[in-house]
């Protein structure tokens, strides 16, 4: 009861917000009403699944692989199950928001843009030097692979914008 409670607490805010989400669920299993014991879940599920990237802030995390978007996800999901509060509802929905995008493909900026530029336009032409239907298949083909090299995933940009910035992790 009351003693697993304040256990989960200590441990939440200790900074060990994965010791207190099993202690809570094993409370909320056992009183499902406990609008408390759902808060304080919530909160934990939460700051679990903050504590999941490599690169993070004093107020703000960035996913920059994409293990870290499945390890997160199950615990916002479990967030969004029991969510009773509605500021806790917002702070879920944002999260599971930007893991969408993390997970999504999006129009990048290519520093090789250029260079890529010229070696399509030597491989257009050897291939229609070497044989028509090398050429077909590298006209066809050229736009697929410019495509997939241009629109890269959320973690991914993140993950080149944190180099970037000389994040390393923390």
């Amino acid at each position: 009861g009351d003693g697993a409670f304040h256990i989960a607490l200590v441990h939440l805010e200790g900074g060990s917000p994965e010791e207190a989400v099993p202690v809570l669920e094993d409370l909320l299993t056992a009183r499902p009403d406990d609008v408390t014991v759902r808060y304080h879940l919530v909160h934990a599920l939460l700051r679990a699944a903050q504590r999941v990237p490599g690169v993070r802030g004093a107020e703000d995390h960035t996913v920059t692989e994409p293990s870290e978007i499945d390890r997160m996800r199950p615990l916002l999901e479990r967030a969004a199950r029991v969510v009773a509060d509605e500021g806790q509802r917002e702070d879920v929905e944002r999260d599971l928001r930007y893991l969408d995008w993390c997970a999504n493909r999006h129009p990048a900026r290519p520093s090789w843009l250029a260079p890529g530029m010229l070696v399509s336009a030597v491989l257009l032409i050897a291939a229609l030097l070497a044989h028509p239907l090398l050429f077909a298949a590298v006209l066809i083909g050229l736009p697929l692979a410019w495509f997939r090299a241009i629109r890269r995933p959320g973690w991914w940009i993140n993950a080149r914008a944190a180099r970037w910035d000389g994040h390393t992790g923390g």
